[in-house]
């Protein structure tokens, strides 16, 4: 069975409340302890607590002094550069949890525009019954597509290397593929149709002997980009 999730209020009960910070105590020494063991880092931790009269410290008295006098060595602009209390924690948790949703909200404005663009293409839905707030939309949506493409046949043209042949390739002959034996194709013996049968052909292949020169991926290049630069805006 799971544990219950754990209230992050004030323990009013004050043996339960002793009891938890003891446990809770030995459990954050056990996680230091793993933490310097694994990542090989130096660590300590002083905890007041309003029963004892004195701090209890972890690992020793020295371990905390040596950790703090290395603390103290560092300049005092490293010291708060990643220093965290209640209220930045809060901030950036804020933040954090704000770019989140605008990169969600971008992914719903993105997603809901591609499935329109669909509708239209497909007949499903009128481009001239929309509000020119979704045109607007769709318009930005379809801009950004665009300039993509652009991107992509720029770098491609750019940096992708020619395509060479391997030397002495011969072109490819003419394949059929036949399903099946002649056990599972009766109509068939020493690979000849008998009796009006039929075989059954899958992917019929036929490869063309063309002649693969160093200048046909820059002739592709200059074609899709004569193609696609008619669609680019301003």
């Amino acid at each position: 069975m799971p544990k219950n999730k754990v209230k992050l209020a004030f323990i009013t009960n004050y043996y339960a409340r002793r009891t938890s910070l003891k446990k809770r105590k030995d459990s954050l020494k056990k996680k230091l302890n793993e933490l310097c063991t694994l990542c090989d880092i130096e660590a300590c931790a002083i905890m007041y607590s309003p029963n004892e009269s004195h701090p209890d410290l972890w690992p020793s008295k020295e371990g905390v002094e040596n950790v703090v006098d290395q603390f103290n060595k560092i300049p005092e602009m490293e010291q708060s550069k990643k220093m965290y209390n209640h209220d930045t924690y809060i901030k950036s948790r804020i933040t954090k949890t704000e770019e989140q949703i605008k990169k969600q909200i971008k992914d719903n404005w993105e997603t809901e525009m591609r499935n329109k663009m669909s509708e239209c293409f497909s007949g499903e839905r009128s481009i001239s019954n929309l509000p020119i707030t979704d045109l607007n939309d769709l318009v930005k949506f379809a801009d950004q597509r665009v300039s993509e493409i652009e991107s992509l046949i720029e770098s491609l043209k750019n940096g992708a290397p020619a395509a060479v042949p391997p030397p002495d390739s011969q072109p490819l002959e003419p394949q059929m593929v036949v399903c099946g034996s002649n056990a599972d194709n009766p109509g068939m013996a020493g690979g000849m149709a008998v009796d009006g049968y039929v075989p059954v052909v899958e992917n019929p292949v036929t490869f063309d002997a063309v002649e693969a020169t160093d200048e046909w991926f820059s002739d592709w290049i200059d074609n899709m980009v004569e193609t696609f630069g008619s669609f680019s805006r301003g």
